[in-house]
């Protein structure tokens, strides 16, 4: 044998010893240290002094007497294999003798050396396994009750509970005495006992695998939980077991049940919804890691398009950077924040969007993601944009209503009185012709005054009224010699220099043609109205395009105007603003109104006693 093994004897017959010793010698044990003791009680001295492998030991001692010595041997040294050599040819106490400990059981001068060699070395090896059995069942048992999770075996048959661990009794409420008295069904709800019973039928005789399933219980103090069952198959007290670990699933099937939930609101969220990394913030910004349906059918990008990509890329020229840095600066500080801003779809139209966009947070409190719930604000903002015009309609038509009222009842009241009284005083009968012939002279003064004024109104309607507006192509250039031409004799009886400088319009404006040239008319004539008496008038008229917009300056050098006095009633009607002119101040108002119906602007500057310019803005009109 490689390892030289420690065998004791205990014999009180000196024969019986030396028969054994020699036995061991002639066999494969004879490497062995042999030693012989007398009593039970030396026995135990011995085996405590140092290890031993095996003991053979005879039944009739003077200390101990049949299967008393192998009780208390095995009892003391449970780990030490014991051999009985007895001279008692006795099945049944032979049979007590291995029951009670003994790995074997030899009748004295029935072996031989063979014999006893694999004897002691079967014993040996029993012993060994039987301690690995034992060391095994031990760590299992402590295993199982110390276990945090419930654990329990059942009968396969019947489906009684043979065990079950202190982790089941306190997480179902149970008592051990109520497990070890019911079934494993007793556990599920009843509309589940069905099924369960079937799901025994088709595991039955599977062998020893391992099993995984999910099911309800029932509990005595948490109500109905979700369970994860793994099951094997043992052997246990002598019946076909199964044992079983749960492990309570409940808040995480409430957490996928929440989950699922919420995936189906995001999904089918009419909202476009973006979810990205937190970081970088800087430049290539956030990658975007989910978009939902929503998303694509507002951008026009597919899923696959944007993902791993930044969200810059829905950005373009008329995105506002000011509302871009508030987002950067929230997102910096964790916060939530709420923006509306111009966002590009990939067919590189433009869209307005509201956003909210507010971060997630993992358990130690680190922005992990950034979510974006984006409204297309499009329409609202069109919408928005129609009833600012509108209400600036209605404005304007209010305050019209108001001037055109002034009219009626303050220009129009006097020539009407003026009539009426002259007709009361016309002479009939003709008795008094000089009167009469004065009288008339009268009635005609006040009707001309009349119907001025009714053309001033008529005038001022048309003006008014965009709807009929001819659009047409001229050029500027002719437009401005129609004019001068109109007004030629003026020009010349007052000495006027009109000077065309930096003129940069080519031929193909689309304006209004009757507007532009009332325009241009009303403010040359009324730079030369008002011109400087110590000097020749001035008037310099400069034009250009720039950024969809044309530009055209009217300036001069005549008496200038007090914009602090009069800027605010500088366009209005009626008004008036150098003493001794002619006029019925109508043509600034005339000029704003036919600018502003040509969606352009007009603005002034201007130095008293040095002259004025008007600064005209119009929108260039598309085929």
């Amino acid at each position: 044998m490689a390892d030289q093994l420690h065998i004791l004897i205990v014999e009180d017959n000196p024969g019986d010893d030396l028969y054994t010793r020699e036995l061991i010698g002639r066999s494969r044990l004879r490497e062995s240290m042999v030693r012989s003791v007398r009593t039970l009680g030396d026995a135990f001295t011995v085996l405590r002094s140092m290890p031993w492998d095996v003991v053979l030991l005879d039944l009739t001692l003077p200390d101990a007497h049949g299967t008393a010595a192998v009780v208390s041997l095995t009892a003391t040294f449970p780990s030490i294999p014991c051999v009985v050599l007895s001279g008692q040819q006795d099945d049944a106490l032979a049979l007590e003798a291995v029951r009670l400990g003994a790995q074997d059981y030899l009748y004295k001068g029935e072996f031989d050396g063979t014999h006893l060699e694999k004897s002691v070395q079967y014993s040996i090896e029993r012993g060994r396994q039987r301690l690995l059995v034992e060391d095994s069942e031990q760590r299992y048992r402590a295993l199982f009750e110390s276990n945090p999770l419930p654990m329990w075996a059942y009968d396969v048959h019947t489906g009684h509970f043979l065990m079950v661990n202190a982790a089941a009794i306190d997480g179902y409420g149970y008592s051990l005495d109520w497990f070890l008295s019911s079934a494993i069904f007793d556990l599920h709800l009843p509309e589940d006992v069905a099924e369960v019973r079937m799901y025994h039928v088709r595991n039955a005789g599977t062998g020893g695998r391992h099993r995984s399933s999910e099911w309800r219980h029932r509990t005595r103090d948490r109500g109905i939980i979700d369970v994860k069952i793994i099951s094997h198959d043992i052997r246990l007290f002598g019946k076909d077991a199964r044992l079983v670990v749960a492990i309570d699933i409940t808040e995480s099937r409430d957490i996928e049940r929440h989950s699922r939930l919420l995936e189906s609101v995001v999904t089918n969220s009419k909202d476009a919804i973006m979810i990205t990394e937190a970081e970088p913030v800087d430049e290539p910004g956030p990658r975007i890691i989910y978009v939902n349906k929503a998303f694509t059918e507002v951008t026009g990008y597919d899923r696959n398009e944007v993902v791993g990509r930044s969200p810059r890329l829905l950005q373009g020229p008329k995105t506002d950077r000011a509302e871009l840095d508030r987002i950067r600066h929230s997102i910096e500080r964790h916060e939530a924040v709420d923006a509306e801003i111009v966002n590009y779809r990939k067919d590189g139209s433009e869209f307005w969007v509201n956003l909210v966009i507010f971060p997630i947070m993992d358990v130690k409190g680190q922005n992990t993601h950034l979510i974006s719930i984006q409204r297309d604000t499009t329409v609202r903002r069109r919408s928005e944009s129609e009833l600012r015009s509108l209400v600036d309609e209605l404005m304007t038509a209010n305050t019209d209503l108001r001037q055109f009222s002034f009219i009626a009842s303050h220009n129009m009241r006097g020539p009407v009185a003026n009539l009426l009284g002259l007709i009361d005083l016309f002479d009939v009968e003709g008795k008094d012709p000089r009167t009469n012939s004065e009288i008339l002279a009268r009635v005609s003064e006040s009707a001309t005054g009349l119907d001025r004024t009714i053309q001033e109104l008529v005038r001022m309607l048309m003006v008014k009224n965009t709807r009929d507006m001819n659009v047409e192509v001229f050029d500027f250039n002719l437009a401005l010699t129609d004019v001068t031409s109109a007004i030629e004799n003026l020009i010349l009886e007052r000495k006027v220099m009109v000077v065309s400088r930096n003129v940069d319009l080519q031929p193909g404006l689309r304006y209004v043609r009757s507007h532009v040239v009332s325009i241009l008319q009303h403010l040359i004539t009324n730079s030369i109205q008002y011109a400087h008496p110590d000097r020749n008038p001035i008037v310099t008229i400069s034009a250009n395009r720039m950024q969809g917009n044309v530009f055209i300056d009217v300036a001069d050098n005549g008496l200038g105007i007090d914009l602090e006095r009069h800027g605010d009633r500088l366009f209005g009607m009626y008004q008036r603003f150098h003493s001794g002119s002619e006029g019925r101040g109508l043509g600034l108002y005339i000029v704003k109104s036919q600018i502003e119906a040509m969606g352009g602007s007009i603005s002034v500057t201007s130095v008293v006693g040095r002259g004025t310019t008007f600064h005209i803005r119009l929108k260039e009109h598309q085929e």
